[in-house]
């Protein structure tokens, strides 16, 4: 094992630009030194998987047993996806689960029982108060330090949580993100990482962090921090507090305009970083897979989409631009297992982004942005996309089990391998070199937790790998296999709509 040590003011220059330091310690962790660490230990957990054992390589993992042109989702069932998701998003309708639907909107705000909008509000700024926190759940800001009751309270004093007492509807409350933001617990841009020597948690999980809105998205405005740079918004995946830049109020004019257009076709953005540009090739807006927006016009090379903009007056106005057919597809993308390909394709190699940070994925907005090119509406927590098909429970299965399942019942881009915090998408089967199958997944995966130990193997992007029993010959490595959960969904099976109310009030 090889320990540096360095000047103070040099750590913690590594500090904001590695990520990886703490407590004025730097260890490089040889995979082959097995010293136990203890939760207290300065010793970074951190050790690094052998990707490079397994080739990234589409065409090497694919299996070229499956037709490419063979449709994975019946068109009915398809048709009834992709209904859902425009009701999600850009419903108005009583029955639409949108932040839109006045209806919907105004069931949020009365809430359920005990528990509504105040009583959430309370309990999150709870959750940021270290005067309250069990040792193991103590939260470090940037500078590695505990957070002090004054912080807490700054934020506290900021949510202005009477305004949450006594919530009434407004139509001058719907509104649409202009730019992609960043959604968070609290009104504060601060991290909140637990202790970095407990393994699983320090950078990158930010549990301030819910995850990145993109462009075009409805929201509906709940309420607004004390110095109005925040908004509590109503998404139509969760509730969360953004930066009020980043939002314009949708008028009944604009709200028309909108609609019109999403009627005329829906573009998906299914590229990385992806450049829309006006008509004297300005730059106006970058994108990111799974962003959704209305077709103006359909050329040659390109689309022509519609984007929302901020008024001097704080108003959502219509102004249009150009993308790239290269990066993008008109909704929704026919479900062949050649286009799954070459979605994944488009995300992968990238790397992982707790709750977007930085503009990369994690696990569940990996599958978010590629299932929506597909009109598969998919919410942003993992367990909860196993609810969108036929939910199959394994976990009383042995590894072996498990694995000989999927092998012979998994359907491939259309089964979602859960275990707890994390999702996976099984793309087929693989003959390895010994003569035996595993199934191969796609995910965008932080790592993999080291047996007998307080560490973790770092991936830390998105990969395709088979799911084995074990990585190496010391079984170093904890096998998806043997988590203590373990369940499949088939999408391609009609499963239950996604239910936001329940998500918000009920935690389901």
């Amino acid at each position: 094992m090889l320990k540096l040590k360095l000047p103070k003011c040099t750590k913690y220059l590594l500090i904001g630009l590695m990520g990886i330091i703490f407590n004025n310690n730097i260890y490089a962790i040889d995979d082959n030194n097995s010293n136990t660490k203890n939760e207290d230990s300065n010793i970074l957990p951190i050790y690094t998987f052998p990707i490079n054992n397994y080739p990234q390589d589409l065409n090497y993992w694919l299996s070229d047993t499956v037709s490419t042109t063979n449709i994975l989702l019946d068109k009915p069932l398809q048709q009834k996806k992709f209904n859902q998701l425009k009701s999600h998003y850009f419903g108005m309708k009583q029955t639409d689960q949108s932040p839109w639907s006045e209806s919907f909107v105004k069931k949020v705000l009365l809430g359920i029982q005990d528990k509504n909008i105040y009583t959430i509000e309370t309990q999150m700024s709870e959750a940021i108060n270290n005067q309250l926190m069990e040792k193991k759940n103590i939260g470090y800001g940037i500078n590695y330090l505990p957070y002090a009751k004054s912080w807490s309270d700054s934020i506290l004093d900021n949510m202005n949580l009477p305004q949450f007492n006594q919530l009434s509807y407004s139509m001058q409350n719907r509104a649409i993100v202009t730019s992609d933001v960043t959604a968070f617990v609290t009104p504060t841009k601060s991290p909140w990482y637990k202790k970095y020597s407990i393994a699983g948690e320090g950078f990158p999980f930010n549990h301030n962090r819910i995850s990145n809105i993109y462009t075009g998205t409805p929201v509906y405005i709940i309420g607004v921090s004390k110095d109005s740079q925040w908004y509590l918004v109503l998404t139509p995946h969760f509730i969360g507090w953004v930066n009020s830049l980043h939002i314009a109020k949708a008028n009944n004019i604009f709200i028309q305009s909108w609609r019109h257009y999403l009627s005329h076709g829906m573009i998906a953005i299914t590229g990385v970083s992806v450049g829309i540009f006006n008509h004297a090739h300005d730059l106006v807006s970058i994108a990111h897979a799974g962003t959704i927006l209305p077709l103006a016009k359909k050329n040659k090379d390109t689309y022509d989409v519609v984007l929302p903009i901020k008024s001097f007056f704080g108003v959502a106005v219509i102004q249009k631009g150009t993308i790239s057919n290269n990066d993008s597809v008109i909704m929704p993308l026919s479900p062949t297992y050649d286009n799954f390909k070459i979605m994944i394709g488009k995300v992968m190699g990238h790397l992982y982004g707790w709750g977007g940070y930085m503009g990369y994925n994690d696990c569940s907005s990996e599958l978010q942005g590629i299932f929506t090119a597909f009109g598969m509406f998919m919410p942003r927590n993992s367990l909860q996309q196993t609810q969108m098909g036929e939910l199959i429970d394994l976990t009383k299965y042995t590894p072996k089990e498990r694995m000989d399942y999927i092998i012979k019942n998994g359907h491939p881009m259309m089964t979602l391998v859960y275990i707890p915090g994390h999702i996976m998408l099984y793309v087929g089967n693989k003959k390895m070199t010994d003569g035996t199958v595993a199934p191969v997944v796609y995910q965008n995966l932080w790592g993999f937790q080291k047996r007998n130990e307080n560490a973790r193997y770092v991936v830390g992007g998105s990969i395709l790998l088979p799911m084995l029993l074990s990585y190496d010959s010391a079984s170093s490595y904890i096998s998806h296999l043997e988590k203590p959960i373990f369940k499949i969904s088939q999408l391609d099976v009609d499963g239950a709509d996604y239910d936001l109310f329940a998500n918000i009030f009920e935690g389901k």
